[in-house]
């Protein structure tokens, strides 16, 4: 392979690592604002339920079915929450993976698989001869 077809290479895997980076932190952002956004939702919540606590309190009554509905209104909120962790969570691990392939690179293979691809003694990504007991292809660099 020429130094220049390995620089455009590298240059390509470059910019669809920044690219991928680029577009998970928007992503993050965004998901992170509109949980904060539901947490102030949340906070004001729980300070319209504690005055009707109180305004029944001292009127002597029991808080009945408004301070119930604002207590399934927060439960509602809270998952709703919990909803959004688990999308930062999953948007997170995609853009770990996109950028590992973006940089031409995979994910370690199991235990087994490494051991099935060094007997196979061809590497399983691009298929260069490796040689057995190798932790690394000589012809992309994968690990093996």
């Amino acid at each position: 392979m020429s130094f220049f077809k390995k620089l455009t290479d590298t240059a390509k895997s470059t910019a669809n690592t920044l690219s991928s980076k680029s577009q998970e932190l928007y992503t993050a952002g965004r998901l992170k604002i509109e949980q904060t956004q539901i947490e102030g939702k949340i906070k004001d919540k729980k300070t319209q339920l504690g005055d009707l606590v109180y305004k029944a309190f001292a009127s002597g009554l029991e808080p009945g079915s408004a301070a119930a509905a604002v207590c399934e209104e927060i439960k509602d909120l809270e998952r709703q929450v919990a909803e959004l962790d688990q999308k930062m969570q999953e948007e997170q691990a995609q853009g770990q993976q996109a950028g590992q392939q973006a940089a031409g690179q995979q994910p370690p293979l199991s235990e087994q698989a490494s051991q099935q691809s060094a007997a196979a003694a061809n590497c399983p990504r691009c298929g260069a001869a490796v040689e057995p007991g190798g932790k690394f292809c000589p012809g992309c660099g994968g690990q093996l």
